[in-house]
């Protein structure tokens, strides 16, 4: 087994790297602020990889393996690996690691799809290594995983398989919302957290008139009613993963289940509110670390089916 490896989540707009102990999973050194693909040119993809990694390699006695993840893998990416269909183990998903062509001992790591009547196709393209690594940092081989982001995924592992999942527009609408609509006119998305208005929007939510009815109470409920204007970036946001929770609530049955969110702490803190606020349990697990977790697995199964 290698001694060390080289692991890389690249993605639209950001690229960080980590150059780990492979066997115990100390991190060596990183790269926390590189170039998104949206930054670069397809062709400047291979040079760019290089540039930020070489040196590690250079420095090293033996050749250290990369394995990427992320939307480097998307047909818009560096090199196009698939996604196979669920149900999967990790096992099965090292199979369609791709090597990169122009760079050596370099692997992508394939996302998955959701398969089966034509509404109900969904992809994953990232989140899948976070999977795997969330419940291998807490020795699980079943649970039910959160992870918060533009596009929240959800996601359900029974016995050691990945089973299926759910996206969830809710970043990518909030920023949409807050930006380009006439919410926006009052939301600051950059305003801190505001729990009493996130509370609010919580509870909006909970009345009839469905999400595109409620989205519009956060206009009209600050100029006639309780909301503050400073309070209405938390209100959108309690409205939107409100909604988010109450939907997958029914389809993961949710009740008396501990919910794995991963993701950064900023997201963290919004969504064990909300959980909490419907009565749900939740757990929290930096991305970085269940990414960390899931690579090294993947990576040592890869390295044992190449042999």
């Amino acid at each position: 087994m290698t001694k060390k490896l080289i692991i890389v989540d690249w993605g639209t707009t950001s690229f960080r790297a980590w150059l780990l102990e492979a066997e115990t999973g100390t991190i060596l050194s990183e790269i926390t602020e590189g170039k998104g693909m949206r930054a670069l040119h397809r062709s400047e993809f291979s040079a760019y990889a290089k540039s930020q990694l070489d040196g590690w390699r250079a420095d090293s006695e033996e050749t250290i393996p990369v394995y990427l993840a992320g939307m480097v893998g998307a047909p818009q990416g560096w090199q196009q690996a698939p996604q196979p269909p669920l149900p999967m183990r990790g096992e099965e998903l090292v199979r369609d690691i791709v090597p990169v062509a122009d760079m050596a001992d370099t692997y992508i790591i394939p996302g998955v799809r959701q398969s089966g009547q034509p509404q109900d196709a969904d992809v994953i393209r990232g989140e899948e290594v976070q999977i795997f690594g969330a419940m291998a940092s807490l020795g699980r081989q079943s649970g039910l995983v959160c992870l918060p982001g533009t596009h929240s995924k959800w996601c359900e592992m029974q016995e050691g398989v990945f089973t299926r999942f759910h996206t969830s527009m809710t970043g990518e609408v909030y920023e949409v919302m807050s930006k380009h609509s006439i919410l926006g006119l009052m939301a600051d998305p950059s305003a801190d957290f505001d729990s009493d208005g996130f509370e609010k929007g919580l509870g909006q939510v909970e009345g009839e008139g469905g999400l595109l009815n409620h989205l519009f109470k956060a206009r009209a409920r600050v100029l006639y009613g309780d909301l503050e204007q400073s309070q209405t970036a938390s209100f959108l946001s309690g409205m939107l993963i409100g909604a988010e929770i109450r939907a997958m609530r029914d389809i993961y049955e949710c009740e008396g289940r501990e919910i794995l969110l991963v993701c950064a702490d900023r997201l963290a803190k919004p969504y064990s509110h909300a959980l909490s606020h419907l009565g749900l349990s939740s757990r929290h697990i930096s991305s970085k670390d269940a990414t960390l977790a899931g690579v090294r697995a993947l990576a040592a199964l890869h390295g044992v089916n190449s042999k």
